[in-house]
């Protein structure tokens, strides 16, 4: 069989009512396809055991399988967290050719299968890696790359500052609208109380007249 596929993961969203997710890469074998759970909110990443939380079906299919959860495996992927399905093949290389010996096609073909995923599965890797501007020929400092981490962290910090302003506004604007109603509802309970003392004065000035 070939690798007709370049893609090694792929990255669903979890609902507690599915148990069957899909996977369109070939694995040779179930131990080659990983799951891991990613957590939106504190983006911790937990990674699911083979067996008790999932099993594996469509190994070796050219267009891919399944991974099918367990009860515990749904309960640990939960509703709206990302679920990870990664090929993760083992960097090995386990044909022993014999010179002049009988080398079925099929041995060597399935060899050359594994060079490709693992090509694609260190490319998956690498893509999600701080890469040097392809002009270095040299090794890059670190202090480059902290010059990079430093940019983002006064970007976090000025995203912190904008935030802040903005309740603070809300804050204030929320302030003085309170203060704006309070101001009204006094001004009507003083209109009342007028109104209540002009109306006891009259009922005085009547029973007196009597």
């Amino acid at each position: 069989m070939t690798v007709s596929s370049s893609e090694s993961k792929v990255v669903h969203v979890t609902d507690s009512a599915v148990a069957e997710y899909a996977f369109p890469f070939r694995a040779l074998e179930a131990r080659h396809v990983l799951v891991a759970i990613v957590d939106q909110e504190s983006y911790v990443t937990t990674v699911l055991l083979r067996g008790p939380d999932y099993s594996v079906v469509g190994v070796g299919a050219e267009t891919g399988g399944a991974v099918v959860l367990t009860a515990a495996g749904i309960e640990a992927a939960g509703t709206g967290q990302h679920l990870v399905i990664l090929r993760s093949v083992e960097i090995t290389q386990t044909v022993d050719y014999q010179g002049h010996g009988i080398n079925p096609a099929e041995t060597q073909e399935r060899a050359l299968d594994k060079l490709t995923m693992i090509c694609q599965q260190l490319f998956e890797m690498f893509s999600r890696c701080i890469v040097a501007p392809a002009d270095r020929s040299e090794n890059i400092q670190w202090g480059e790359f902290a010059g990079l981490r430093d940019v983002a962290l006064g970007a976090a910090e000025d995203a912190l500052h904008w935030a802040d302003e903005a309740r603070g506004a809300a804050s204030t604007a929320a302030q003085e609208t309170a203060d704006t109603l309070i101001g009204q509802m006094q001004g009507y309970v003083d209109q009342a109380a007028a109104a209540a003392g002009v109306a006891a004065d009259n009922a005085v000035a009547e029973a007196e007249t009597r």
